[in-house]
């Protein structure tokens, strides 16, 4: 039996549920990055049940990814990269905040100083997926809206002196902070 590489599969699969041909590209694009976000997500996980720290996790993600859908950020130059770099960002830094003392004031006051600072370069587009003026206009009030918002679960999550959770959160923040100023650097150099 022959085997079928993958882009005459999505190919088959078109022509069976008659979409155009000419979009076999964005259907394979989209396969790799699901497959990517999969194994990426698969790897994650496993390391953080290994560690013991899948809520510090979760939140981290959570804390990170819900701010880089509006913010941008860092893109790294491979999928492998991209991989490595996601894993063990994701793993290293919760695994840190539990083996090094940190005060969640000073993230905290951080993260203001941050959000400050990169307010007007927000968002940070992507070279492969260009933003028009209003997509722009809309991430970028959507980044703030979603830093104050994080600014406020930080807040109330103190209050309840839930530290733990509260300093994997404002690390995640953070992370995203320092995502968008790799990417703003990353773009500097390439352009230059």
């Amino acid at each position: 039996m022959k085997r079928l590489k993958t882009s005459e599969k999505i190919e088959m699969l078109m022509r069976k549920n008659n979409i155009d041909i000419q979009d076999t590209e964005i259907f394979e694009y989209g396969l790799s990055l699901l497959v990517n976000y999969t194994v990426t997500a698969l790897a994650i996980l496993t390391v953080s049940i290994y560690f013991k720290i899948t809520l510090d996790i979760l939140v981290f993600c959570t804390s990170f990814l819900i701010l880089r859908s509006s913010t941008g950020g860092y893109h790294a130059e491979s999928r492998f990269l991209c991989f490595l770099f996601s894993l063990a960002v994701t793993v290293l830094i919760p695994l840190a905040l539990n083996r090094v003392p940190t005060s969640l004031n000073l993230l905290i006051l951080v993260n203001v100083v941050m959000f400050c600072l990169l307010m007007e370069n927000l968002p940070v587009e992507n070279e492969d997926r260009p933003l028009s003026e209003s997509e722009k206009t809309y991430h970028k009030k959507r980044s703030i809206v979603l830093y104050l918002v994080g600014f406020l679960v930080l807040f109330v999550l103190s209050l309840f002196d839930i530290t733990h959770i509260t300093t994997v959160m404002a690390a995640g923040m953070i992370t995203n902070s320092l995502s968008v100023i790799l990417a703003i650097i990353q773009k500097k150099f390439v352009l230059a």
